[in-house]
């Protein structure tokens, strides 16, 4: 999506994230970020978007997992499989 200045905005993005606090063991939902857009070519972006492909979303979701599996400790997850590929083949 193409980023305006805040005059020119038909639309405001409120971006949150999950913020981990180590001291209470519990997330907050915090503000990370708002990005100014105008309508139509933002709605045209969003309704008109070419799919890519699925083994690169698939890879990518992989690449995320496992950065999890590697530190899941420090965040107080556990992911029900190391492998999204077992899935997939499943699905399929």
């Amino acid at each position: 999506m193409e980023e305006v200045d805040i005059g020119e905005a038909e639309l405001a993005w409120l971006v949150y994230d999950l913020k981990h606090d180590v001291t209470e063991n519990r997330r907050h939902l915090t503000l990370a970020q708002t990005v100014y857009t105008r309508f139509i070519p933002t709605l045209d972006k969003i309704t008109k978007s070419e799919p890519g492909e699925v083994q690169e979303f698939i890879d990518l979701l992989q690449t995320k997992l496992n950065e999890v599996l590697a530190n899941g400790a420090a965040i107080g997850t556990t992911p029900d499989t190391a492998s999204l590929q077992d899935i997939v083949e499943t699905v399929e």
